[in-house]
């Protein structure tokens, strides 16, 4: 395997997954809407695995509008969080 087991340049036999937004309809609405108090699903994939990139945008002019912002993760098979990030505050 080299003496880097985990570069992501290293060949593997695995595969890949990944989540996204895109519109499934056709058309040019590439966002999930998240209201107050709402919770979604960002990716539900089984099996072992490594996220290796998570990328949010708002579409908010008020850079403040993520600032209550939670991630939480669950891993398979687990009722309670098991990671838990908040969104960093930026000032304008």
């Amino acid at each position: 395997m080299g003496p880097f087991p985990h570069h992501p340049a290293v060949i593997r036999r695995a595969r890949t997954r990944r989540a996204s937004s895109w519109d499934q309809n056709g058309a040019n609405d590439d966002c999930w809407r998240i209201g107050p108090g709402e919770t979604a699903v960002l990716a539900d994939i089984a099996g072992p695995g490594m996220i290796t990139h998570i990328h949010f945008t708002t579409i908010s002019h008020d850079l403040l509008d993520y600032r209550d912002a939670v991630l939480q993760m669950y891993w398979d098979g687990e009722d309670a969080v098991i990671e838990e990030y908040e969104f960093p505050s930026y000032s304008a």
